[in-house]
């Protein structure tokens, strides 16, 4: 009997409550067939749920959970069942059309007999007070259970707040030991139709043999990056770069650059590594190369970092030139120099100081860069002499960061590197070079968005007996530049003088093949602006002359280079690129050759595609041409001695984890 009143309470009760279009309960969405029953036990304050907002359906019902229902709906009685006469409220709308209490009497004395059986007021005040009475007999059965609920409940929270902690710990854990990986596959197809029979040359300065055909000259190159950091203490951890594959190996070095003076018409450093006689050799799993290898460490003077570590200062000082412009591979576009020795980074009332001490010599893939950058990156100076080039490797370097915030958000940072020959430094000569430089940045407070940018730097010989010279004009360089927003187009224009004898191991700009360009002063400009929300135009130029007469160079020769772009981008995972750079020299010719120009031309179409979040492919194709222009025969006075034209083709697949 006790059940059957029950399950009438609960009936009254649920059909009292309306269907409410969601309820509270995570785990039971509005399409089960229980939905409207839980949504208006929940809504009647029958039951309240697990934490987290759960309902627990497929649960068994505990006796404590089954007291504290039965509890609820005790409360629930009692508070709507009234304990006095409601007051009679006479009322306020025509009653005309209602029946009256005689109406009824009458009613009742006419049909009483067919009236029979159902419940009269008396009849529902007694099952009522039976129900009441039911309701009381449950608690009372269950009061141990209600009274033990609180400590049960508090027990939960105890057991929850102990699962947090032991999954904190589970996590801490897995963050000791990270290893994540970075794989790319790239294939190259290059052609060579060039018109005198010399070799194509890329922008990176890497050659093609002449007259290959397209897929004569395939290559296919890999590269796997295993980065591992492993966490010894709170303030103490290692990290790891291992790298497999050939494409290191194909790149020959990888912080090395066929850079340096234009006017000596340089030939390409080393071979392209893919013709149709050879392809790089290097096997996949033939050498395992630490790139990094280092321990980082808290201590009481700032973060020290000592092993093989990453290293750049500013771009006209210290950061490592981009020696593969074709492909996307974080080895080569960080501009960070891999150095062995120890770094400190500290900040002291709000200076940031960056020092390093660190030998460039120790590794096959990282030999050139700062090792051989000055012995074969020299200027020349009046007489054709070398200054700025070393007589042996520059195998040891120092250098220090000095970052001061200023008022407006600007900022001011001092640079100076010092690089030297180990073998050499008790003779003294030619092997020392210092470079000084600072840069400077500024948003302009009357002009929105807009900042100036400045950097200034100097190159010294050290110890240079035969080549004594004082610093000067020849030496520096400056370039300043305004940028920011004009409504919808982005603008950016700058002028800057670099001298015959700057030489540092920077990365500070490009015209075509020509790395690092000096001796030059001019302006340089460049344009933004969206078409549409998915398509974007870039326009660039850059006219410079040249700032002496020096060997073949005539002063106020001038060299003007100008880009454009487009980028659509079809969606998420789809965009296409198309890219111009046109480079004309204006040099002085001699008597007789006419006023042709020479140029240099590269038409790069590209397609980047996303397969998921971890893998990408990406293609592009250029066309690649220099001509020195007076019908074949031309003054030695040009960029490079032969004409050349064809084609560079480059699909790269890369996948991280």
């Amino acid at each position: 009997m006790k059940k059957l009143t029950f399950l009438l309470i609960a009936a009254v009760l649920l059909m009292a409550v309306p269907v409410f279009a969601q309820n509270g309960f995570k785990d039971v969405p509005d399409d089960h067939w229980a939905y409207d029953a839980v949504s208006k036990l929940q809504a009647a304050g029958m039951v309240q749920g697990y934490p987290g907002g759960l309902f627990m359906g497929k649960r068994t019902l505990t006796r404590y959970e089954f007291a504290m229902v039965i509890q609820n709906i005790y409360d629930k009685l009692k508070s709507e069942i009234p304990t006095v006469p409601p007051q009679v409220v006479q009322p306020t709308v025509d009653v005309s059309r209602f029946i009256t209490k005689s109406d009824l009497d009458n009613i009742m004395k006419a049909y009483g007999s067919k009236f029979d059986g159902f419940a009269t007021k008396a009849d529902v005040d007694a099952a009522v007070a039976k129900m009441s009475a039911d309701i009381k007999a449950l608690g009372a059965e269950f009061r141990k259970e209600l009274d033990s609920l609180g400590v049960r409940v508090s027990d939960l929270d105890a057991k929850v707040n102990d699962l947090a902690a032991t999954v904190a710990m589970v996590k801490a854990e897995q963050d000791r030991v990270k290893i994540t990986g970075t794989f790319n596959t790239y294939a190259k197809v290059v052609n060579s139709t060039s018109k005198l029979g010399g070799p194509l040359v890329d922008t990176n300065g890497r050659t093609a043999n002449a007259n290959d055909s397209m897929f004569r000259s395939l290559g296919v190159l890999t590269d796997f990056d295993l980065s591992i950091k492993g966490k010894v203490s709170e303030n103490t951890s290692i990290s790891a770069l291992l790298n497999m594959g050939n494409y290191l190996g194909y790149l020959g070095q990888v912080d090395s650059f066929n850079g340096g003076n234009i006017a000596r018409n340089a030939t390409p450093s080393y071979a392209y590594g893919i013709t149709s006689a050879r392809t790089a050799t290097t096997g996949f799993f033939d050498n395992v190369f630490p790139y990094y290898l280092n321990l980082d460490t808290k201590t009481n003077f700032g973060d020290l970092t000592i092993g093989r570590f990453p290293i750049q200062l500013s771009r006209y000082t210290l950061k490592k030139v981009d020696v593969d412009d074709y492909t996307s591979n974080a080895k080569t576009d960080d501009g960070n120099y891999p150095i062995d020795g120890f770094k400190l980074k500290s900040t002291y009332g709000g200076v940031d100081i960056l020092g390093y001490v660190g030998k460039t010599d120790n590794n096959q893939y990282l030999a050139n860069g700062l090792s051989t950058f000055f012995a074969t990156n020299g200027a020349l100076d009046a007489v054709g002499t070398e200054f700025g080039q070393t007589n042996l490797k520059i195998t040891q370097t120092a250098g220090v960061n000095v970052g001061v915030g200023l008022p407006l958000d600007g900022k001011i940072s001092l640079n100076y590197t010092r690089n030297w020959s180990e073998a050499a430094w008790v003779a003294q000569t030619r092997n020392q070079i210092e470079v000084m430089g600072a840069d400077f940045t500024m948003p302009l407070p009357w002009l929105e968005g807009v900042s100036l940018a400045a950097s200034a730097g100097v190159t010294n010989i050290l110890a240079d007996v035969a080549d004594v010279k004082k610093l000067d004009w020849q030496n520096g360089m400056y370039d300043v530049k305004l940028a920011g927003p004009a409504g919808p187009v982005s603008l950016g224009v700058g002028y800057k003088r670099i001298g015959e004898n700057y030489v540092a191991p920077g990365d500070w700009g490009k015209i075509g093949r020509w790395q690092n360009p000096r001796m030059i002063k001019g302006f340089y400009g460049n344009l933004g602006y969206s078409i549409l929300d998915n398509v974007k135009l870039s326009l660039g130029g850059e006219m410079y002359k040249f700032i002496d007469n020096q060997g073949l160079l005539t002063k106020d020769d001038k060299t003007n280079r100008f880009t454009g772009g487009v980028e659509w981008k079809m969606s998420d995972a789809n965009a296409l690129g198309l890219d111009v750079e046109w480079i004309v020299y204006d040099w002085t010719r001699p008597a007789g050759f006419g006023g042709d120009k020479p140029t240099e031309k590269y038409i790069t179409l590209g397609w980047n595609h996303k397969l998921n979040d971890d893998t990408a492919l990406k293609a592009g194709y250029q066309l690649i041409s220099y001509d020195k222009g007076f019908g074949g025969t031309a003054p030695v006075s040009v960029p490079y001695s032969s004409d050349y034209s064809g084609g560079l083709g480059v699909v790269q697949l890369g996948v991280s984890f």
